[in-house]
């Protein structure tokens, strides 16, 4: 027995209009006529898969150091872990991913990450959790650091982020970081 489903009349009209307002606001929204839908539709599933396959094959390529890389160059202030290092040509969201990593896989630790483009400089700090409830404000510490480099910057005690305009200077500032935060770790009621 087969249950064969059929609209007459009115319902019938109805339900072709339903299609052809459906049809048509497709089309207009791909830019193209009813017609010429179904063949732009399938260039456009070819596409996607297309750049899907590119970003996937992109992904796995990380430029700049590892998380390991930055662990291993750190120094150990007051029992605290301190990277401060340059990644050339990184992007403020590639800098605060790398911080976010190190947070959670080399706590207590303060990182400093600065990247040069052109004439500007970039610094972003960030520290673990525990030492900021501790009293360590990446604030101070970057302020202190964007100074050496001609600028200034904010945000919270455990994420910040500065300017600056010189960028020939930034070895230098990158080399007092760490006694930058020595001097913040100082402070810290349970490191006094």
């Amino acid at each position: 027995t087969r249950r064969i489903v059929a609209l007459t009349g009115r319902k019938a009209m109805e339900h072709i209009r339903s299609h052809e307002q459906a049809l048509h606001q497709a089309a207009v929204a791909l830019r193209t006529s009813p017609e010429e839908l179904p063949s732009r539709v399938e260039a456009m599933a070819h596409e996607i898969r297309d750049l899907r396959k590119k970003l996937s094959q992109a992904a796995p390529q990380q430029e700049g150091p590892s998380i390991d890389d930055l662990k291993d160059g750190s120094t150990e202030v007051l029992g605290v872990r301190v990277v401060a290092t340059e990644i050339p040509g990184a992007r403020p969201d590639a800098m605060r991913h790398l911080i976010d990593q190190l947070r959670r896989k080399a706590a207590p630790v303060a990182v400093l990450l600065a990247s040069c483009e052109e004439e500007k400089v970039t610094l972003i700090a960030g520290a673990s959790r525990d030492i900021v409830e501790q009293g360590f404000d990446c604030v101070a510490w970057i302020r202190a650091v964007a100074k050496r480099v001609g600028g200034g910057g904010g945000g919270r005690p455990d994420m910040a982020q500065a300017g600056g305009k010189k960028p020939g200077a930034l070895p230098q500032a990158l080399q007092a970081a760490s006694e930058e935060a020595e001097s913040l770790l100082k402070k810290t009621p349970k490191q006094s």
